[in-house]
């Protein structure tokens, strides 16, 4: 795979994709770099999963771990994009990295929120 075909393969991606009505802010931000990072590898074939992935979990100022998830389905969906032009892509499979989850809400029932209410009234400064 050619770099000139990878990175008119990704402009054909976001403009189809954007003219669907997608947004594409992150795509349009991250894809870049996936391509730089592809043709920066001595590819003398498709694109495979394994580098996807490598890809995804590189190490940045920016973000932690909880973006290694979302840069990968990114990703993958340009991947299976490319597999309709080159077969041989490899698309990894949904799972390969752990989602982060969020904890779960605490819910105060009324009687504590009122509690709290007054707790808060009863510590602002006199004549407040």
């Amino acid at each position: 795979m050619t770099a000139d075909f990878l990175a008119a393969q990704l402009v054909a991606y976001l403009s189809r994709r954007e003219a669907l009505g997608f947004h594409m802010r992150a795509a349009t931000l991250l894809l870049p770099e996936f391509v730089a990072c592809m043709q920066a590898q001595p590819l003398t074939g498709p694109i495979r999963a394994h580098l996807a992935l490598e890809w995804a979990g590189q190490a940045s100022a920016r973000r932690g771990a909880r973006g290694e998830a979302p840069r990968l389905s990114i990703a993958r969906r340009v991947l299976a994009y490319l597999q309709a032009a080159a077969p041989d892509t490899a698309v990894p499979a949904r799972g390969r990295l752990p989602t982060p989850r969020r904890s779960t809400p605490s819910l105060l029932t009324p009687m504590q929120l009122t509690a709290r209410f007054e707790a808060a009234r009863a510590r602002r400064p006199r004549g407040s």
